[in-house]
């Protein structure tokens, strides 16, 4: 079961940088996916940093008051990650509008409306 749940936590950070390469090659079509990008990385780095905080503390390799502090510093990352990664969002869709309103299409994003 440990190794079933190892593999699952690993996952994730695989995933993580799965949107961050995914985001860094179409940095061409968007400056926001340099944003994007970032904040995956931010996050595969935060979640592998606390795998391996959590391998080591099943090891009882730990410092007395240094895994608290670097599990703040973990969280924190991985927030920045977040709000990165939806700051990236946001200027993607607002380029997205603004180049739709451009070629004078209809709109379809605005308020549910098709």
């Amino acid at each position: 079961m440990d190794v079933m749940r190892d593999a699952i936590g690993w996952l994730s950070v695989l995933l993580a940088l799965s949107g961050a390469v995914l985001s860094a090659l179409h940095v061409r079509r968007s400056t926001w996916a340099v944003v994007i990008a970032a904040g995956f990385g931010l996050q595969a780095f935060a979640m592998a940093f606390t795998r391996i905080a959590i391998v080591l503390m099943s090891r009882g390799d730990t410092g007395s008051g240094t895994i608290p502090a670097l599990f703040l510093l973990t969280s924190l990352l991985g927030m920045a990650g977040s709000a990165a990664i939806i700051a990236g969002l946001a200027g993607v869709l607002a380029q997205l509008k603004q180049a739709t309103e451009a070629a004078g299409a209809p709109e379809t994003l605005s308020d549910g409306e098709a």
